[in-house]
């Protein structure tokens, strides 16, 4: 019952946890290495975040600007962590990710 008390109170909704497919992820992928070059040249990314997620809309995966920063954000620090993890010598990751990020970060 705290709970419903705490919403009419207008304490801020936990925000629900966005999965993304595989498929949609591959696809951020893409756009991601397409827009990079605007991402490192610009200080405030806001507009290349924006047309990426226009990109993803019109492709049928509807995400906001703030959802594609977010996964950029969370693909990037699995990445770093993978290539801590790596040893000289040994196999790539087993992430499925790792081949394709590594080719342009």
């Amino acid at each position: 019952m705290a709970n419903s008390a705490d919403q009419a109170a207008g304490a801020p909704r936990k925000r629900q946890r966005l999965q993304w497919s595989e498929a949609d992820t591959w696809s951020l992928i893409r756009l991601w290495e397409d827009n990079l070059h605007s991402l490192r040249a610009e200080k405030h990314n806001g507009e290349v975040y924006a047309s990426i997620a226009a990109a993803l809309t019109s492709a049928g995966v509807s995400r906001t600007k703030d959802q594609v920063l977010t996964k950029i954000e969370n693909l990037t620090h699995t990445y770093r962590k993978c290539l801590q993890e790596k040893t000289t010598g040994s196999s790539p990751p087993n992430w499925l990710f790792f081949v394709e990020i590594h080719k342009f970060l």
